[in-house]
């Protein structure tokens, strides 16, 4: 792992996440989640981690939003 006050990892701070919900409610975790970054030989690792309020039920979870780019949910 590297430090908090890295350029990665405060890439990793800001980067745009949303849980998107089938009824339109969005999740903004952009600044509500922890995370790492680690450094490889030729690429960097990051994991972004949140904890809710309440529990979600996955099957009303539509998507999720990383940096723009929308993960559909099985």
């Amino acid at each position: 792992m590297i430090g908090f006050d890295t350029p990665q990892s405060k890439r990793l701070q800001y980067l745009p996440l949303t849980v998107n919900m089938k009824d339109g409610t969005v999740i903004d975790a952009t600044r509500k989640a922890g995370g790492g970054v680690e450094v490889r030989e030729q690429t960097t690792v990051t994991d972004k981690s949140m904890a809710f309020d309440k529990i979600l039920d996955l099957d009303q979870v539509k998507s999720v939003t990383v940096g723009g780019v929308e993960i559909p949910m099985p």
